[in-house]
Order: structure tokens, then sequence, then C-alpha cells
């Protein structure tokens, strides 16, 4: 993103959001989860405890710097996703409202009925 408008990441730091273990114990099991081990070495991780990043970014013509690379987290990539589901079941609603009320036009029913029967009496 940053290297599309010309800039680049000059300082990348992280604030972190920590729960106590018992805390995030009791909210897993609340929902049915149990917490493994490998579960614990992901939730000590920067990545896992970092709660918004701050770049400091600007241009710097003289010099080029290797991109940072930041992995999207999959909770992003979850919402979006759920937000283009959403979208999509409202547009299938949408369209099939709209054959319904086509299908229920007696005007459709006729041609249909002058269709099928020119093609031998098929639905298609």
């Amino acid at each position: 993103m940053f290297q599309a408008t010309g800039l680049s990441i000059q300082q990348l730091e992280a604030t972190f959001y920590d729960l106590p273990e018992d805390r995030v114990t009791e909210r897993l099991r609340a929902v049915g989860l149990e917490p493994t081990p490998q579960f614990w070495e992901y939730a000590n991780s920067d990545e896992a405890r970092a709660y918004q990043y701050i770049v400091v970014a600007g241009r710097d013509p003289g010099k080029l710097l290797q991109p940072i690379p930041l992995r999207e987290k999959a909770v992003m990539e979850h919402a979006r996703l759920t937000a283009e589901l959403a979208s999509a079941a409202a547009e299938v609603a949408r369209l099939r409202a709209r054959i319904d009320r086509i299908e229920r036009m007696p005007l459709y029913r006729m041609a249909r009925s002058v269709r099928n029967a020119l093609r031998g009496g098929r639905n298609a």
C-alpha cells in the first residue's frame, strides 16, 4: 500500500494488549474450546498480542527500503469474506425475488407455454 503511493516505511511499532491466561482460558471454555500448548505458544507471540500497528512512512527518493512484509490477519480476512458473503446472499435474495415476480406475470406464463409448445413440451 505504501509503495503504491511512493512512500516507504521508515518505522514500524506495535502496541500490545494482553489478557491474563485464566481469562483467556475462561473465554475459550465458554465456547467449548480448550487451550493447547501450541495455542499458548502462538498466543504469546508478538503477532498474536499486537493490538495495533504504528507506521511512520515518508518519501525518501535517495534510499530504497525493503518492504516490510505484513501478513493479513486471518480475522481480518474472515471479516472481509463474511461481509462479502452477506452481500452476495442479499443479491441472490434480490434476484430470486425478481425472478419470482416475473414468473407470476400472466404474460410470462403465456410466453413460456408457447415456447414449451414450440420446443415439443420441454420445460427448458
